[in-house]
């Protein structure tokens, strides 16, 4: 770590090298796979030393935990904030959908990272499940709404962000992120239905297929 008369620069120095081996590591990992890729491979890619990266991690597992507690936190907020933005929580979801898909299809290597590869570290899964708690409380919010179909049970709001998630997944598997953008009606559709019904469903999926 760095000593106690430089605590600023240092300390900003060591955030600043973190964020990156964390970065490069998400992207190697989203490339090649979490057990294919190795500390010398981030190291490569980065321009980091091994002193630097044992001073910031303990390894492997460590790296990729901050990171992606970095970049999903990241995310998820930006979804939420882009949410509450709206007026009305039909609204809200399609334009947190809309920050997810294009998130994906601009950052496949990182949104692999973050939906494939994920499951493979065991310290980042507990990380996971958190943010798609999240997620999932946001959009159980719609039963609060007027004209919202309040007896949909809680149960629902995870299954459906587990849905996306898993969709999202097979997508990138497949090599297939660019065209995440063009589900955003359907997915919107698919949210939408559970709590106001078909009509409200059509609705929303045509108002953002008109963005």
């Amino acid at each position: 770590m760095a000593g106690q008369g430089n605590a600023g620069d240092g300390g900003q120095r060591e955030q600043e090298s973190a964020r990156r081996l964390g970065e490069v590591l998400l992207r190697t990992a989203g490339e090649l796979g979490y057990h294919q890729t190795t500390v010398g491979d981030v190291l490569e890619r980065s321009g980091e030393s091994r002193e630097r990266f044992y001073s910031c991690f303990s390894g492997r597992e460590e790296c990729f935990t901050a990171a992606y507690k970095w970049f999903a936190g990241d995310l998820a907020e930006r979804m939420l904030a882009a949410g509450c933005k709206e007026a009305t929580w039909c609204q809200g979801v399609g334009r947190a959908l809309e920050v997810l898909l294009d998130f994906v299809a601009a950052e496949p290597a990182i949104a692999s990272a973050l939906t494939v590869e994920v499951r493979a570290v065991r310290s980042a899964t507990v990380a996971h499940e958190e943010v798609l708690g999240r997620l999932a409380q946001a959009v159980d919010q719609a039963r609060r709404e007027p004209g919202a179909r309040a007896w949909v049970p809680p149960r629902v709001a995870p299954l459906m962000v587990g849905a996306v998630e898993s969709y999202l997944r097979t997508m990138l598997v497949l090599r297939e992120s660019e065209r995440a953008p063009d589900v955003l009606g359907d997915l919107v559709f698919h949210f939408v239905i559970n709590y106001f019904g078909e009509e409200a469903a059509f609705e929303a999926m045509d108002s953002v297929k008109d963005r």
